[in-house]
């Protein structure tokens, strides 16, 4: 079978799991389902320790050999250009470069992250360390040890050469760490065994309820009131919110406020930048074109002028679309959002510059918090990395609201603060 043909939430293939309640158990008396075998060679570069155990992967496979060669003869049209931006600096050849300029500087980052991206992954009995290099550190996160679930595996969302690829995904409480793509099946599957082994024989243990199940999703999902959903008790809850989180408790004389200010994403910034640069570019030479600002005899006219200025329209509001989202993405750090709960009702308030919306619901009598998942973590995908919502249903069966683009560590605090401080607004 091939890693396309396999459930996306297996935790490892060719394991026996039993479901106890506890971490992934595996059946290691299994004679049809054995324990997964250490390769004899590995491809990460891997540290034993009795008190630590690391991993380091090197970012290989991709094209990086034919985008090197594409580099190379692009760098040279690129310095033509600059040769000629000095030399006529006019508004036409500067827009005329700059879609050059920017698909050089994406490629070259793509081949940099290609040639030495590293992966390094350090798990203690207390903590465990990731950091992400490309001869600069790119990223780190260190996670506490009563925070993280288990490992299982993860597809990604796009493909190559038509088929998913599979890497490592450590599962927390706040959002998962996905690493080690274009691992052989086997090595990645014994991987995921050697982690998993280290967090059962090492480290303070955590809730039951808040560890993987034998499918690999939460168990949460498998006591919950329909797919997807788990009704949340006092007993299900976090007594403090996860050690990365946005979200800040506010305490009042009439109630309480949840609140988070925006953040500002760096991959999704340079993405829309490129995009932008690319495709506006490209946009903005042919509208110069079409009013004779670019360096030609002349522009087109008659009905070759209206024909061309038709043909850019749909062209043009893409480009737009694309420039609004760049836009959003930088306001994002400006944006700031507060759940107020007051005696009787919940009031949701966002400011962005300039504007503000805000929305409040009358708490009558609820019923129950739940706890949902969206279909995005439920198959492991790299889609949403905050998947979870915490909402609030009426005794009729109802949805009242929901705050959405939650963490699980995240959803379970909230959910533990409203029914300690609002345990009158649930009937019995």
């Amino acid at each position: 079978m091939s890693c396309i043909d396999r459930p996306v939430c297996d935790v490892t293939p060719g394991v026996n799991v039993m479901s106890s309640g506890n971490l992934t158990a595996y059946d290691r008396s299994s004679d049809s389902n054995p324990v997964p075998a250490r390769p004899q060679r590995l491809t990460v570069e891997l540290f034993e320790q009795p008190d630590s155990i690391a991993l380091r992967n090197k970012r290989a496979g991709g094209p990086w050999v034919f985008l090197l060669l594409w580099l190379i003869g692009w760098t040279v049209g690129c310095v033509f250009l600059v040769g000629q931006v000095i030399t006529e600096p006019e508004l036409g050849m500067i827009a005329f470069a700059v879609p050059f300029w920017a698909s050089w500087l994406f490629v070259a980052g793509l081949l940099v992250w290609m040639i030495f991206g590293q992966e390094t992954l350090v798990l203690k009995p207390d903590e465990a360390l990731f950091l992400r290099t490309a001869l600069v550190k790119l990223s780190s996160r260190r996670i506490p040890r009563d925070e993280i679930q288990g490992f299982r595996e993860c597809r990604s969302k796009h493909t190559e050469n038509d088929e998913h690829l599979w890497g490592i995904e450590m599962v927390t409480l706040g959002k998962p760490v996905r690493f080690a793509f274009r691992l052989p099946d086997r090595e990645r599957a014994w991987l995921v065994h050697a982690l998993n082994g280290f967090l059962e024989s090492t480290g303070p243990d955590i809730d039951p309820g808040l560890r993987l199940s034998a499918s690999g999703a939460h168990r949460s999902l498998l006591s919950s009131t329909s797919a997807g959903n788990e009704v949340i008790d006092l007993d299900d809850t976090l007594p403090g919110p996860p050690s990365e989180t946005a979200w800040q408790l506010t305490e009042e004389v009439d109630g309480f406020t949840f609140s988070e200010q925006g953040r500002l994403h760096p991959g999704a910034l340079g993405t829309l930048l490129f995009i932008n640069a690319f495709w506006n570019g490209i946009v903005l030479v042919f509208v110069l074109a079409l009013f004779g600002f670019m360096p030609m005899d002349e522009g087109p006219e008659g009905w070759e002028w209206w024909g061309m200025f038709v043909f850019l329209i749909p062209f043009e509001a893409i480009g737009l679309a694309m420039f609004a989202g760049l836009i959003a993405v930088m306001l994002e750090p400006f944006r700031h959002t507060k759940w107020c709960f007051e005696q009787d009702r919940i009031v949701q308030r966002t400011f962005w510059p300039l504007y503000t919306h805000t929305k409040s619901w009358n708490v009558a009598e609820l019923d129950r918090l739940e706890l949902r998942r969206s279909k995005s973590d439920s198959n492991s995908s790299l889609g949403d990395k905050s998947p979870f919502g915490l909402a609030f249903v009426a005794q009729a069966n109802t949805d009242l609201c929901e705050i959405p683009n939650l963490t699980e560590g995240e959803a379970r605090w909230l959910a533990g603060v409203v029914l300690e401080l609002r345990p009158d607004w649930f009937g019995e």
